[in-house]
């Protein structure tokens, strides 16, 4: 049985079985069970003996094949991360699950699954460069250079890997490790998703000293009891700015909609924008450039009888039966939590507390305006405008133009008003403009409702011959694209929903393009991804429009129409 991250190109995945963990991954492991690795040992004589960290094998570890040895050393560009993954073991309740995943294209090089506690950014690198020296040491060379999510990840694993010629860069979105890491958490939890985001059953297994806890969760009260979401809805949010320069989050306060309590956080303003821009598609999260965390409560019936020993043990402050804290971070360096990220998390729930406290019902103030709240480092803003009213509200600078042409024009009939109307209307439609792309707007009208089988301006004739179509680049291309995934049985798509690095640079190579279009793309882009080369994208698009090509479970394959438009 092949594993789900196995690469169809090298026909083998670097570390073997896919049923290394049990029928059902999320089913707790007893001590006198087998070991889920495959070694043939009760799990409490194996990986569930002792504490710490302890490994867990998804296979065994075999020799990379040739085939694979000369893949990874003829590419230039490595993608690594520590992705958490959403899959629990009995008896570890206070480690979580991860995945070390280094990746080529879309080929994963190595997958190694470990029980962690914490995720300090050093031991995050630490694991990272671990897993990279493996992969190396069977290759038997080192990569120009490796990607990581995270800048800070980057930033520790810098030093070590440039002392072995290889160059390191963060980029949020890994398009070939991602979806190898969406793979094997679906394989191993049953639970297709992403971003992944850890679920542990423990405080504990976040690896946080037990006070930094209790301060999280005293902040979590002072929260719940200001009720921000009886003044603040989730747009607009509010801007938090660290005064030590580290960077300014969005912060929306959930609840007002009669939702779930709580406090979505957003490293990158681009990430919170698109998340309300429901064009960017239906799944939230998908392209994340920073970090996001839900800070949430739920029902103390909802959480693990583990969970709930746990905070009573420990004394916790909990506001209410129906307030116990949760937090899900997603995109973090290691998918964990690190200790000055929960540090400002807590500032951060005080603050938006303490700007409750302070204006209260003035943040709902028809006259709007901007409220500001600082203290411990930490600056928030929240900025509303001032709502219109209904009896002073202007007419559009048009219309008021139109009203002042027939005040200075004098007229008063209704006749000639409207023949006035009608002159200025008319005037107007035959006016090329910008944003029409210089068209007149009765050009652009003509140019929808005229159709192309009709009389319209655009028209199709279907008597024209081969030789005829042969001229036309974008004809000739959308045929190669239906025969490659006609050919291949399809390809897999990016977590952002586009065609694969490698997918892209077979089709550069074989595509139709105006002289020096590819060394124009190549002298800017070092890496091609389908939204940069826009020829490819747009007719990817209107294939996909046209119902010729379909997208299925994460792969785009030729429709029964696409193959009737092959020659």
């Amino acid at each position: 049985m092949r594993h789900p991250l196995s690469a169809s190109r090298v026909g083998c995945f670097a570390r073997g079985r896919s049923n290394s963990f049990q029928e059902d991954p999320l089913m707790p492991t007893g001590r006198n069970e087998p070991c889920p690795c495959g070694s043939g040992r009760k799990f409490k004589n194996c990986c569930g003996r002792g504490g710490g960290s302890s490994r867990v094998e998804t296979g065994p570890d075999l020799s990379l094949p040739s085939e694979l040895r000369t893949f990874a050393r003829e590419v230039g560009v490595w993608e690594a991360d520590l992705v958490p993954v959403p899959a629990m073991i009995a008896g570890k309740e206070r480690q979580r699950t991860v995945a070390a995943l280094v990746a080529a294209e879309d080929v994963a090089l190595e997958s190694d699954l470990q029980l962690v506690t914490g995720a300090e950014v050093p031991e995050v690198a630490r694991i990272i460069e671990k897993a990279l020296t493996k992969v190396a040491g069977k290759v038997g060379v080192w990569p120009e250079t490796v990607r990581v999510r995270r800048a800070e990840v980057a930033e520790a694993l810098r030093p070590a890997l440039q002392e072995r010629g290889c160059q390191v860069e963060a980029q949020p979105v890994l398009e070939a490790l991602d979806p190898l890491a969406r793979s094997l958490a679906s394989h191993l939890s049953g639970r297709d998703g992403w971003p992944l985001a850890s679920v542990p059953e423990t405080w504990a297994a976040w690896g946080l000293p037990g006070y930094m806890v209790a301060d999280l969760f005293d902040a979590y009260a002072a929260y719940y009891r200001a009720e921000p979401w009886r003044w603040l809805d989730d747009v607009p949010p509010l801007a938090a700015e660290w005064e030590d320069g580290s960077g300014i989050w969005t912060a929306s306060v959930l609840g007002a909609g009669l939702g779930e309590f709580g406090l979505g956080v957003y490293s990158h303003p681009r990430d919170f924008s698109d998340l309300l821009d429901l064009r960017k598609g239906a799944l939230p999260y998908q392209a994340l450039q920073g970090w996001a965390i839900h800070l949430g409560y739920s029902h103390r019936q909802e959480l693990p009888p583990v969970i709930v020993k746990e905070i009573s043990r420990a004394g916790w402050r909990v506001e209410s039966v129906e307030a116990y804290p949760y937090i899900l971070p997603m995109q973090t360096a290691g998918g964990g939590l690190q200790q000055d990220l929960v540090r400002r998390l807590a500032l951060l729930l005080r603050g938006v507390a303490g700007l409750v406290e302070k204006y209260g019902p003035g943040l709902r103030s028809p006259e709007g305006g901007a409220f500001h709240w600082s203290g411990s480092g930490l600056t928030l803003l929240f900025a509303v405008a001032p709502e219109m009213d209904a009896s002073g509200d202007q007419p559009p600078p048009d219309l008021q133009d139109l009203i002042r042409g027939i005040e200075e024009a004098g007229l008063e009939s209704e006749e000639e008003i409207q023949d006035f109307v009608a002159e200025r209307v008319d005037g107007y439609n035959q006016t090329p403009l910008e944003g029409l792309a210089g068209l007149s707007p009765a050009q652009a009208q003509a140019l929808i409702e005229g159709g192309v089988r009709g009389e319209g301006i655009l028209r199709t004739n279907e008597a024209l011959s081969a030789e005829e179509l042969s001229t036309s680049d974008f004809l000739a291309n959308a045929r190669l694209l239906l025969e490659r995934l006609d050919e291949a049985g399809g390809t897999k798509v990016t977590v952002a929903g586009n065609l694969t690095r490698a997918f892209v640079k077979e089709m550069l190579e074989a595509m139709r393009f105006p002289p020096g279009y590819l060394e124009f793309l190549h002298r800017g882009n070092k890496v091609v991804n389908e939204e940069d080369a826009w020829p490819l994208h747009v007719l990817r698009v209107n294939l996909d429009v046209a119902g010729l090509i379909k997208l299925r479970k994460g792969t785009f394959s030729i429709t029964k129409r696409g193959r009737s438009m092959l020659p």
